[in-house]
């Protein structure tokens, strides 16, 4: 055979390679097309029932919360300060509680249960809040609006565990995709319903008129009270579709008190020599979840950064929206932002980027793979968010150089405007001297 026709046969088969690697491409393409064209037909029915009562929880929560400051200001005729501690107590044991309803879940009542008794304790939490709020005397309306509150952060925090777990429960083996997929529907349906409530909630207090005045708290927090008995009955009629676990040991308790023992052993067995000091509780405890625990303090590092990102993040309701205030809002001619509008920005921008990066970003990205991986995405994302800190602060320095100069310690600022023709003259004991600075 000759080198031509040699080089020309490596040139067919090169030609063949190329063909086969686009059909691979192409089947692959279709294939991954065809599975999430399938994913809503073959999605759990009880997930949509899920999906809708978290929608208006979360509605029911945001819309009470947006108002909540405003109303402990303005109705309960806190100071500014007082109300913003209160505001801050309400998120602590909101956010708190959550530990209690996984533990109550896990060992005692169960995933449906914990969130059907505790759901009933925050839609009366609710009624309490909306009735709070009817004119009344000022004594009477704090104690009736923070029994409500206090039973709110109870009943928030109670299911806050339980609704993601058991919308997780309902996937089989070999649905992994499929439950991510879930994962991505559950936090839109939370922005959207938040996202909602934000924008309407503030216009219910401003716009609607009750109880002769020209504010209407009642019904700021009436809508809210009512989505969650929507969420509530959503969640019942899901009922006969749910796949209910049976009752286990609290994985939370189990890991503590494993944990416990392992420390006690070493401390009492000096003599023994074991590669990790939680293998002195192999004697009492499974080896599979001592396992688990060793992966899971491995794990655990990476949420030293989280309470520092979640402190940052939460300054949008105050901080960030005080920030706003320093600003003219303006975009272009005709388009402009209200300090209000931070809150809407958060959520708007997580139900419009969602859907983006699940279906087109993220298997972009799995094709050329990189940042393929949660952990490399939460790493991407943390990075995001702390730039966006540095951004904030570099406003904020800028806002205050452009701030009107304030007068010395000690001196007070006075502006006198003399509209009357004829001139003015100012006498006072206490002015020792008067001067421009």
């Amino acid at each position: 055979m000759s080198e031509k026709e040699t080089s020309k046969t490596d040139q067919n088969k090169d030609y063949r390679n190329l063909e086969d690697e686009e059909k691979c491409k192409v089947d692959e393409v279709k294939i991954e097309e065809t599975i999430n064209k399938e994913i809503f037909n073959e999605f759990p029915k009880a997930i949509f029932f899920l999906l809708g009562n978290e929608f208006c929880e979360r509605f029911s929560f945001y819309g009470m919360r947006t108002v909540l400051t405003l109303y402990l200001i303005k109705e309960l005729q806190y100071s500014e300060n007082i109300s913003a501690k209160m505001f801050r107590s309400f998120q602590i044991i909101a956010y708190f509680t959550p530990i209690f309803g996984a533990m109550v879940a896990d060992s005692w009542l169960g995933k449906f249960r914990t969130i059907f008794y505790i759901s009933i304790l925050y839609a009366c939490g609710n009624s309490i809040l909306a009735i709070g709020a009817i004119p009344n005397r000022l004594t009477v309306m704090r104690v009736v609006s923070l029994t409500g509150l206090f039973i709110i952060t109870i009943g928030t925090g109670g299911i806050k565990p339980c609704v993601s777990a058991l919308g997780g429960d309902q996937f089989k083996k070999g649905q992994e995709k499929m439950r991510h997929h879930f994962f991505a529907l559950f936090y839109f349906a939370i922005n959207s319903g938040g996202l909602l409530s934000t924008a309407l909630t503030p216009i219910l207090k401003a716009d609607v008129k009750c109880f002769g005045k020209n504010t209407c708290f009642f019904a700021a927090f009436l809508v809210p009270a009512i989505f969650f008995v929507i969420a509530l009955i959503l969640f019942l009629f899901g009922k006969s579709f749910y796949v209910i676990k049976p009752v286990e040991d609290s994985i939370i308790i189990s890991v503590t008190k494993c944990i416990a023992y392992a420390l006690y052993n070493k401390a009492v067995k000096k003599g023994e020599k074991k590669e990790h000091w939680l293998d002195y509780a192999d004697d009492q405890y499974d080896t599979n979840l001592i396992h688990d625990i060793k992966g899971l303090l491995r794990i655990l590092i990476i949420f030293i950064p989280l309470p520092m990102f979640w402190a940052l993040f939460e300054q949008q309701d105050l901080k960030w929206a005080s920030q706003a205030t320093g600003m003219d809002g303006e975009i272009s001619k005709v388009f402009y932002v209200k300090p209000h509008h931070i809150q809407i920005a958060n959520p708007l921008l997580i139900v419009i980027l969602i859907p983006i990066f699940d279906w087109m970003i993220y298997p972009a990205l799995e094709r050329i793979k990189w940042c393929n991986t949660p952990l490399q995405r939460m790493t991407v994302g943390g990075l995001l968010c702390a730039f966006s800190f540095v951004i904030s602060a570099c406003i904020q320095l800028k806002i205050e150089t452009e701030l009107p100069k304030l007068p010395p310690e000690g001196e007070s600022e006075m502006l006198v405007i003399n509209n009357s023709p004829c001139f003015l003259e100012m006498r006072s004991p206490h002015a020792r001297n008067l001067s421009s600075y």
